[in-house]
């Protein structure tokens, strides 16, 4: 992912291009949904105005955000370079870094506690670390809360 302060360069998809993308995730989100109607249903459409479409026409962002759970928006998002997950998902590119930031974070605690204080300098130098822990620990606490939250019971 860009840094905060990179400028992303613009891409050079035409509209030409777009649509077929488009057009595949919306087939995608058919299929997994059970048929055009559901489809239509899903984006607030008539079958007529998915019809539509498909054969040339364009839809508001919104539509295909409220499909992105069957993977209207993958096709989109991959010839942009990106993919779509959900916003607390762990990615494979994830795994291990909370436990090595962590583990660094720790160890500069440490150092900067061994004259007994810790000085603006070493703050400043822990403050990513910082923030990034807090917001590993963030999402694990939203985590627990999400499993410890009750169940509905079967009847």
């Amino acid at each position: 992912m860009a840094d905060a302060h990179v400028v992303l360069s613009i891409t050079d998809i035409s509209e030409e291009e777009f649509h077929p993308l488009m057009v595949l995730g919306l087939l995608r989100v058919e299929r997994a949904l059970g048929g055009r109607r559901q489809l239509a249903a899903a984006m607030d459409l008539s079958t007529k105005q998915v019809g539509n479409i498909m054969r040339s026409g364009s839809t508001d962002p919104k539509r295909l955000f409220d499909t992105w759970q069957h993977g209207s928006l993958d096709d989109i998002a991959d010839r942009y370079g990106f993919r779509v997950v959900p916003k607390g998902a762990v990615c494979s590119s994830d795994v291990g870094r909370s436990s090595l930031t962590v583990l660094g974070l720790l160890q500069k605690l440490m150092e900067a506690e061994a004259d007994g204080k810790i000085d603006h300098s070493e703050k400043l130098g822990m403050e990513p670390d910082l923030r990034a822990v807090r917001s590993f620990i963030d999402r694990m606490l939203e985590d627990i809360a999400d499993l410890r939250r009750p169940r509905g019971v079967a009847a």
